[in-house]
């Protein structure tokens, strides 16, 4: 449990940072190794749905010319979410044991590597919370995309960036300079309010970037570019306080 609850580490140096400037630069260029990859994907919680073993639930899918079966399992970015389908499995069947399990997003990756690799047929869907989608697809609407909440595929990720250079707001604590890069709309608004209060140069210059959270993955994994290593994943303070609240008290003495 003391390592879900450092996922919210990330979360406390965003508070207590001083905005930073736009780095101009653009997505597509980043270069992690694996275990780079894993250390920022291990800050994001996400849930799945498991039985009393502790075994993901999972639907078996056949494909449309038969040939083929999978297995998909279902991975909540809300906790909220994951607890209104066992709601809806519970009226549906007799269940027992049926739980929210929560697992860090670098998990739910290596089990998907591993299970592509053996060739086992496992797929995770991930599934997102239906608030940020519509807040996403609205902010492509404005952009001029014809695009509608049915149509939006994956789970959106939000960033600021400069409509002026294309450059991403930063944020800096000591040494270290992050492109953050939020889960939480809301959150990310703040942010911009902060950074506009504290740069006038920046009043109405910044925008925000949806980009899809499996598309900005593949990037990490393929591009040959360092210069973006400073982004960081932000997940939803709800999310962190959820997993916060799954802690055992202290007791005396430790």
């Amino acid at each position: 449990m003391n390592k879900l609850i450092r996922w919210g580490t990330s979360l406390g140096m965003i508070g207590g940072t001083i905005i930073g400037g736009m780095l101009a630069m653009t997505l597509p260029a980043f270069a992690l190794t694996e275990a780079q990859l894993l250390e920022k994907l291990t800050v994001v919680p996400m849930f799945t749905v498991t039985d009393a073993s502790g075994a993901p639930l999972v639907a078996n899918i056949t494909s449309p010319d038969g040939e083929d079966t999978f297995s998909v399992a279902g991975v909540f970015v809300s906790h909220a979410d994951a607890e209104d389908f066992i709601e809806r499995v519970q009226q549906g069947e007799e269940t027992s044991g049926v739980q929210i399990t929560p697992v860090s997003l670098a998990e739910v990756y290596s089990l998907q590597r591993r299970s592509d690799e053996a060739e086992a047929g496992l797929i995770f869907q991930y599934l997102p919370n239906a608030d940020d989608v519509n807040f996403a697809v609205n902010l492509l609407q404005e952009a001029g995309e014809e695009i509608t909440a049915e149509e939006f595929s994956g789970v959106p990720v939000f960033l600021a960036r400069s409509s002026a250079d294309g450059g991403y707001l930063t944020v800096s604590q000591g040494e270290e300079t992050v492109v953050p890069a939020f889960f939480d709309a809301e959150a990310l608004e703040s942010l911009i309010e902060r950074a506009e209060a504290q740069n006038d140069d920046l009043v109405n210059t910044i925008t925000i970037q949806v980009v899809n959270l499996s598309g900005i993955i593949a990037t990490l994994e393929n591009s040959e570019n360092t210069d973006l290593e400073q982004l960081e994943f932000i997940p939803s303070q709800d999310e962190i306080e959820y997993i916060r609240s799954l802690a055992p008290a202290a007791t005396p003495g430790e």
